[in-house]
C-alpha cells in the first residue's frame, strides 16, 4: 500500500489500483527539539486533535522501529473509495509504505 500526493489530494494504493482518494486540509511537521515537539503548520491549522494524532503515530511507529522524527503529516477529511487499476509498469517513483489500518485505528479503510 503507497500514498502519494497530488497537488492538493492525496491517494491510497494497493494491489497496483488506486483505491481511495481524499482532500488534504492540512499539512503538519513535528519536528523533536531537546525538550518537546515542536509543530510546523504548511497548510491548514494546529488542533489539539491533529496533535494527539501525530504524537499517538510518532509513539506507535516506535513499536515497529520507525523514528518520526522531522515527518510531514497529511490530514484529510474523508477519503472516498476507487478501484483505478495501474495499467503501466513499475512502481511510481518516491512511494512509501504504511499499514493505514493501525494508523488510522480501524479494520477496514473507507
Amino acid at each position: 500500500m503507497s500514498i502519494i500526493r497530488l497537488l492538493s489530494y492525496i491517494r491510497i494504493n494497493k494491489e497496483k489500483s488506486v483505491r481511495a482518494i481524499g482532500k488534504i486540509n492540512a499539512i503538519i511537521t513535528a519536528v523533536s527539539t531537546v525538550t518537546d515537539l515542536e509543530y510546523k503548520v504548511e497548510l491548514g491549522e494546529l488542533t489539539d486533535q491533529r496533535k494527539q494524532q501525530i504524537d499517538r503515530t510518532i509513539e506507535d511507529g516506535k513499536n515497529y522501529g520507525y523514528v518520526l522524527d522531522d515527518t510531514r503529516y497529511f490530514f484529510v477529511d474523508e477519503f472516498y473509495e476507487t478501484d483505478f487499476k495501474k495499467i503501466t509498469p513499475r512502481a511510481p517513483m518516491g512511494s512509501r509504505v504504511f499499514d493505514l489500518t493501525q494508523i488510522l485505528e480501524t479494520e477496514k479503510l473507507p
